[in-house]
């Protein structure tokens, strides 16, 4: 299995040596490729979105030429996991202040997410939190996060923190809005694995 992650901006490398943990813990062969350009995106299994600043990420993407072909990957049924920025990206609908630099997102999710609701930088926290299908607690680190505001049909909620969804997945896409290449509990990354597993 080769798990490509965007490598525009955002903790790419945490996300790397996340993924290598989690074949570890899976007791499996893998490996990562870091996506910079059209052609990174032959030849891999799944797709991780990083985060970063959505704005700056999503005007690569398009300027690369990648938008468009990473929607067709993903309708035809293609993995895809977003962090933090990289669930931005994901959604159909974004709420932003006035203020805030232009996102052009992907579409592809059936969510809306409000960008920076937890707050800015300096309210940044870590939280347990109770997430479908795990059978302890998982500490999430949340920085800058955006919030899931609305989900539609065939999107399923995986953790709420406060009344807010944190986690949801929709068939091949699993988006949250924290970081878990910050931590050192793997569980997510293996989520996703086994998402590609599935297929």
């Amino acid at each position: 299995m080769i798990i490509g992650i965007l490598d525009i901006q955002g903790a790419v490398s945490e996300h790397e040596v996340a993924f290598q943990r989690a074949f570890k813990a899976k007791n499996m062969q893998g490996s990562t490729k870091l996506v910079k350009t059209l052609d990174d995106l032959k030849g891999i299994d799944g797709l991780a979105l990083p985060g970063g600043e959505s704005s700056a990420i999503s005007a690569q993407l398009a300027r690369l030429e990648m938008d468009k072909e990473i929607h067709s990957m993903v309708e035809q049924g293609f993995p895809i996991m977003g962090t933090c920025a990289g669930t931005i990206l994901l959604a159909k609908r974004l709420i932003t202040d006035m203020d805030e630099e232009i996102t052009v997102p992907l579409g592809l999710m059936d969510i809306t997410v409000k960008r920076n609701a937890f707050g800015r930088q300096k309210e940044s926290f870590e939280h347990y939190i109770e997430i479908k299908n795990m059978n302890k607690p998982y500490g999430a680190v949340f920085i800058r996060a955006p919030m899931i505001t609305e989900v539609g049909n065939g999107v399923e909620p995986m953790a709420i923190l406060n009344d807010e969804m944190v986690i949801a997945r929709q068939n091949n896409m699993l988006a949250m809005v924290f970081h878990p290449e910050l931590t050192m509990d793997t569980r997510i990354h293996e989520m996703f694995i086994d998402i590609i597993l599935e297929r």
